[in-house]
This record gives C-alpha cells, sequence and structure tokens, in this order.
C-alpha cells in the first residue's frame, strides 16, 4: 500500500498513520456526526472521475464513512499454521458468534474470500467492545501475542494482494523498493520460504528498502520476526536505488537484476479514509500532483532494475488516477516496446475488483480543471505542459504526464486493478502488474537537457516526510558520481532524471557486516564443539564489528552472502542475517557460545543430534510449566538422557506431537506441528530460552490453558520449592 508522507510520522499524536496495522486505528463504532467526514472537493474531483458508476457512489461514500475491519494472516511459512487455523475456528468463533454492541451486531472472524489456503482472517468489531467481551478481549490477546512472535500479521486486507500478484518463487530475487513498515515484505519473505524442506535454504533474496532510516528500523523489527537469512534491510531512495553487481561464471562482475520488485509508493492515502478519517479535513487537489514526479521515477528506476520476463507491481493506497494510471500510462509509453502490463484477471478469482480507467480529468492545485492542454506523442515524459505562477509567486507546474495519453486505449490500462471499499468492506487501493518484455536500449534512457529558468532558480528544495526530494536529486553529465549534499554535487533539477544512472546515496555510517572464517577463532571452536555440517555453508556467519570478539553471529544464506561479498555493490544496509550464536550468561560455559532461539529452527537439521533431546508429551508439559525442572521432575528416561549431556551447554529440545498421547487428556487441545525450543542445560536442570510471548503462546496450544501470569490462575513455576510443589500436585494427579 502506498505511503503516506507528512511532516514527521515519528511524532506522537492522535492522527499518527501506520496503515497496514488496522488494530493501530481507532476502532470505535461511527458516533462521529457524518458532517465530520465529508470533504465537497473530493465529493466534485471524484464524480468529476467517474471512478464507479452513478448508481454505487452513494455506496461507496457511506462505506468509506464506515470503520475498517480489522484483518489479519497467519504466517503461511510457520509449520504451526494449520494449528493456529484450527485454534481460531474451535477455541473462538463459536464463543464470539453475533456479539451485539451499541445495538449492533457483529459477526465472527471469517476467511477472506481470495487470500489462499484460508490464511486470511477478517472481522468487523469496535475496539472498545473488546473490554466489555470475555470471549473477544481473549482473542485480541491471542492476536497480540501470535503477532508478536511472528506467528500472526495484523495488516490491512487490500495490503496483502501485491505480494499474491507478484508472484513470488522460492529462487527468486525480490526488491521491496518503498517496503516500511514491512507487511507486504514479511509477505514475500513467507513466499520465498514456502515448500521448502527444513534442511534446505531458499537460493532466494529480499532485498527490503525504504527512504527514512527511522522506518528503515521499524522494517527491521517487523520482518526479524521471521527469522529468514535471505532478507537484506536497506536505506535508499526509491528513485535512486543504486545498480547492484554479481560474479559470473569466469569471475568478471555483471550487473544484477531483480527477478520481481514491488512499487508501493508513497502516495496521498485517501484510500484509507476509513481508517484515517483525518483525511477527509486534509484531503486536496495539490497533494497528488506533489506526488505523482516522485511515484513515476520510483516506477521507473523499477523497470531498470527489474530482469526481462521479471514481473513490477506498482501499488497504492490512493483512488487517483494521477497516482495511478497516469504514472502507469507514463512508463508503458516512455519503456515502448520493453514494458507491458499483465492480465490478472485470472488471478485471485475472488476479489471483487474494477479496471482501471483509460481516461480522467486533471484539476490544477486549486481545483480548476485543466483541459486545454492536447498531449502529443513527443511530449510524454517530464516535459511541463503548463506553467502559471500563484500569489507568491511560485512556480506550479502541470506536466503531460499528468494527463490522459491520446493512445491510452492502446495500453490496456483496463487491466490496472481498482478496489473500492463497498465491493468487499475493505479500504481502496489501486495495483497494476507489469512485465519487463525487452531490455533497455538507447531509446529508453532519458535525454538530459539543462533549463535555464530552473538553473537560474534556487538550488534548494522542498523536502517531504522521508528526507527525499520532490524530484531526486540527477547525475551530473560525468559518469563519476558525486556524494550527496556536497558542495560539488549537482543542484537540485538541473538536469532531467535518469533512471538509468541514478545518483548514488551517501554511505550510511553504521557498524560494519564481516564475514568469519569458520576455520578459525571461536566460531571454529563453536561449529566444532556443536558438530555443525559444513551443508549449512558455514561460510555465511558474519558479525556486526571488525573484532577479535563477538558478542553475536548471524547467519545469512549463500545467495546473500555472494551479493553482500561482491566489491562493486554500494548498499547503504541497515540489517541483514539472523542470530546464531550469541555469548552465554553462564560464567562456566563449555562453548563460547550459546544457541540462540532465533537460529534454531535453521540450525536443527545440521546440528550434531547428541545435542537434540526429544520429549513425549508429559515431559514437554513438565517443561513448559516448571520452565526450569530439574532432572529428577523429569521422567527417568529422559532424566538419563539429559544427565550423559555436557554441563553448561546449549540443547535443543524437540517435541513431536502424537495424537495419542493428548488423546489421553480431552483438556489437551490436538497439536500437529514440531515444537523447537532452545534450552540450557545447568548443571542438574533445563531452562527454556525463549521470552515470554512466544512461550505463553507454546503453553496455550500445548496444554490448552490460558498463560496470562498471576492473572489466570496458572503460574509458570520456575524454582525448586515451587517445583517440589508441583512434584507433589503431580502425584496427587491435580491440574495445575
Amino acid at each position: 500500500m502506498g505511503k503516506k508522507r507528512k511532516a514527521n510520522v515519528w511524532k506522537k499524536n492522535t492522527n499518527k498513520r501506520n496503515r497496514d496495522d488496522p488494530a493501530s486505528s481507532k476502532n470505535f463504532p461511527d458516533r462521529t456526526e457524518d458532517a465530520l467526514k465529508q470533504n465537497e472537493n473530493f465529493e466534485t474531483y471524484y464524480k468529476a472521475q467517474k471512478i464507479v458508476p452513478e448508481e454505487e457512489w452513494d455506496s461507496l461514500i457511506s462505506h468509506l464513512k464506515r470503520s475498517l475491519p480489522t484483518s489479519f494472516r497467519v504466517t503461511g511459512t510457520r509449520i504451526q499454521a494449520e494449528d493456529l487455523v484450527t485454534q481460531i475456528k474451535r477455541d473462538f468463533i463459536p464463543f464470539i458468534q453475533n456479539i451485539e454492541f451499541d445495538g449492533v451486531t457483529y459477526e465472527p472472524p471469517h476467511e477472506i474470500p481470495w487470500y489462499p489456503d484460508g490464511l486470511g482472517w477478517s472481522f468487523e468489531v469496535p475496539k472498545i467492545a473488546l473490554k466489555k467481551s470475555v470471549h473477544l478481549n481473549k482473542f485480541h490477546k491471542f492476536l497480540v501475542t501470535e503477532s508478536e512472535i511472528g506467528n500472526i500479521s495484523r495488516q490491512e486486507a487490500v495490503s496483502m494482494i501485491p505480494p499474491l500478484l507478484l508472484d513470488v518463487k522460492p529462487n527468486h530475487a525480490v526488491l521491496d523498493m518503498c517496503a516500511a513498515p514491512g507487511s507486504k515484505t514479511s509477505q514475500i519473505i513467507e513466499f520465498i520460504h514456502a515448500d521448502i524442506k527444513p534442511d534446505e535454504i531458499p537460493n532466494g533474496i529480499v532485498v527490503a528498502n525504504d527512504s527514512n532510516y527511522k522506518r528503515a528500523c521499524m522494517l527491521v523489527h517487523q520482518t526479524n520476526r521471521l527469522h529468514s537469512p535471505c532478507l537484506i534491510v536497506t536505506n535508499h531512495n526509491g528513485e535512486r536505488f543504486p545498480n547492484l553487481f554479481k560474479r559470473n561464471k569466469d569471475d568478471n562482475s555483471e550487473q544484477f537484476f531483480f527477478d520481481r520488485i514491488l512499487a508501493d509508493v508513497p502516495c496521498s492515502g485517501d484510500g484509507t479514509m476509513r481508517k484515517n478519517p483525518a483525511i477527509w479535513n486534509t484531503w486536496n487537489f495539490k497533494e497528488a500532483i506533489h506526488l505523482h514526479k516522485i511515484q513515476e521515477k520510483i516506477l521507473k528506476r523499477a523497470v531498470h532494475l527489474v530482469k526481462v520476463g521479471g514481473r513490477i507491481v506498482y501499488s497504492t493506497c490512493s483512488l487517483n488516477p494521477i497516482e495511478n494510471e497516469a504514472v502507469v500510462a507514463s512508463a508503458l509509453n516512455h519503456y515502448k516496446g520493453a514494458l507491458e502490463l499483465v492480465d490478472v484477471s485470472d488471478e485471485l478469482k475472488n476479489l471483487i475488483r474494477r479496471p482501471g480507467l483509460s481516461s480522467w480529468k486533471v484539476f490544477d492545485r486549486d481545483g480548476v480543471e485543466s483541459n486545454t492542454v492536447k498531449v502529443e506523442d513527443s511530449e510524454i515524459g517530464d516535459k511541463p505542459s503548463a506553467e502559471k505562477q500563484d500569489e507568491k509567486n511560485e512556480t506550479k507546474t502541470l506536466y503531460t504526464s499528468l494527463y490522459p495519453p491520446k493512445n491510452s486505449s492502446e495500453l490496456h490500462l483496463d487491466r490496472c486493478l481498482r478496489i473500492y471499499p463497498h465491493l468487499q468492506n475493505t479500504g481502496g487501493f489501486f495495483v497494476a502488474v507489469l512485465k519487463k518484455t525487452s531490455a533497455l536500449d538507447a531509446t529508453h534512457s532519458v535525454k538530459k537537457t539543462v533549463r535555464k529558468d530552473i538553473m537560474n532558480s534556487a538550488a534548494e528544495s522542498d523536502k517531504i516526510e522521508d528526507g527525499s526530494s520532490d524530484v531526486a536529486e540527477e547525475d551530473s553529465e560525468s559518469d563519476t558520481p558525486l556524494a550527496t549534499g556536497t558542495l560539488g554535487s549537482v543542484p537540485l533539477r538541473e538536469t532531467e532524471y535518469d533512471p538509468e544512472k541514478p545518483r548514488i546515496d551517501p554511505s550510511l555510517e553504521e557498524n560494519p557486516y564481516v564475514f568469519l572464517n569458520p576455520n578459525e577463532g571461536s566460531l571454529k571452536s563453536a561449529i566444532d564443539f556443536y558438530k555443525i555440517s559444513p551443508k549449512l555453508n558455514t561460510g555465511g556467519f558474519l558479525a556486526r564489528a571488525e573484532k577479535s570478539v563477538h558478542r553475536t553471529v548471524y547467519f545469512v544464506s549463500n545467495s546473500v552472502k555472494e551479493l553482500l561479498s561482491e566489491p562493486n555493490n554500494k548498499l547503504r544496509m541497515v540489517n541483514t542475517g539472523v542470530k546464531m550464536l550469541a555469548k552465554p550468561a553462564s560464567r562456566t560455559p563449555n562453548c563460547e557460545f550459546r544457541l540462540v532461539s532465533e537460529g534454531v529452527p535453521i540450525l536443527l537439521p545440521f546440528i550434531g543430534s547428541d545435542f537434540v533431546v526429544d520429549m513425549d508429551f508429559g515431559d514437554f508439559s513438565t517443561f513448559l510449566k516448571l520452565k526450569n525442572p530439574r532432572f529428577d521432575q523429569l521422567s527417568p528416561s529422559l532424566s538419563e538422557v539429559v544427565s550423559k549431556t555436557e554441563k553448561q551447554i546449549s540443547l535443543i529440545v524437540r517435541y513431536i506431537p502424537s495424537v495419542s498421547e493428548q488423546e489421553q487428556d480431552q483438556k489437551k487441545p490436538l497439536v500437529r506441528a514440531p515444537i523447537i525450543l532452545p534450552a540450557w542445560r545447568g548443571n542438574d536442570s533445563l531452562s527454556i530460552h525463549i521470552d515470554k510471548s512466544e512461550l505463553r503462546s507454546i503453553i496455550i496450544r500445548v496444554l490448552g490453558v490460558d498463560a496470562d501470569i498471576g492473572k489466570s490462575g496458572f503460574k509458570m513455576e520456575n524454582n525448586s520449592r515451587t517445583s517440589d510443589k508441583f512434584l507433589q500436585e503431580k502425584k496427587e494427579n491435580k491440574d495445575i
């Protein structure tokens, strides 16, 4: 979904927008008077565009004034996805049927009909109602807990569409150009890991980029929950994302192209009015015009970065054709013969969509319709079609790319998707799927010209939210890149934008990532100690400082390593890798590193078998309840196995559910997916090494009890005295 740019998204205020997380919006009943949700200019503009038939207009406006349903999806790459869906259907839906609040009856959560495999869900319940219903409150806690550990992503339904239409495969290299806050990136990561065997690591790569450093850090937080070694998070202006290179078979450097690119560009966001009602008061004619050029440049840059035969998905959460069809038409005409719109009418068949517009009207910043400009084929591009001065003597430019091209009927703009709120009770959205059909040639390059009127103007640019300019800074005539922000840099707008040769962003002052040699030092000791197989690609271990001693060691896939090791690649890298090893808290560890929970699922197929402890339901139940059981509190057989392992080391606990075991106690839910946890082997006890949210989720799914510490009556015990109490009650057949 396109990103709304405003003064400061990090400033705390009641109107903060996080469009990919419906739970962050105020889902109160519609008590606001409709008079507060009106904008005459908005209605005048979109009636003129004829975005829907006249008989549907009232329904569209009515839905825009209603609160947006909450939607979420179950993480498809997690082996427990089926268990979570079963849990939703069995433990929650039967108890929240036909909830009534303020005289309105609400339906229970239901599957989103067009989302594959029943993993997408939606429900429309006011947030305030959660406090009034015990069952709703319990369901809300479930969503919060599972979201924190990455099993569920709370995401607006229409935001899920672009990654689905991207058609990502596990071997693809994918670029998400404007990725924050990360919900779409998470979907892409899921597709990269889809249908991959436990002992395999995908060849695919996901580069998640955002132009704002703080938002890029938020992106790291969101995507880290998926623990993918195939992810790189970067910080570049989308329109200036650098060319990347790779080594060919002859060990020469050649340009690296992406298989898939998502350009979910910054936009005015008027499709999010249901979640962000403040837009009713702030909507204006000029914002779309202001954003049009940066949207166009991001899309054009994507065309240069994608391989022949690759797919680009361009999307916004705007209804405005100036930000949608006009941008797509400009790119199609600029790259005529090398780019085409893909017909995706057979994809997501249960998604109700409307075709893109082939004609639209252009209004200037003052809301005056501008229809006097005739667009010639030679004018298609960045050339201004008309200019006038306002009362502040500021130039107001209308570009020919804002207008419908006279060949619009040949561009198949009807293949674009328009999603309207009244069709399936969602937000508003626009998606275009494009395919690069041939390599670019000289005719697709932008001719560099210097406009005298702009050269004589001030070089300072108007900055927008993320620090990037309204019009990107361009290359000079020289092939030598100039550092941004220095006195020698080319003034803004001095040359036309060239998406083929974008300026290089300055380096990012971050601690460098350094690949570690698996055949020396403490890493070799850890690999030897844990008997890690070389099949893991042990050359993929890296640390974030150029030191001889490291507190944390990360791991990346072989494909990511090759990309990051190429010296010609100049990436402003914010984060990469999955935490695999870390310094233990023990004062007398037998190994310099312990195993980290994020990396355990990756490491399991490659670690020595004597570091893996299998538990049956009884022992696993004890392990979860006590959290730190002594060996004598486990079954004799398991106690004997654990006692033979070395002291002060990491182990991996594996529970493979057995239906027959669980059926012995009807209170226990049926869990089908194996559960893998890191543990620390002390002198005479075994400790769980995961955070409370993940532990709570596992207890609920495995034991069928609410694990809210201190609130629900179930208390996880963690020392010898309470453990003895547990043993005594267990003997008396009491259920804790």
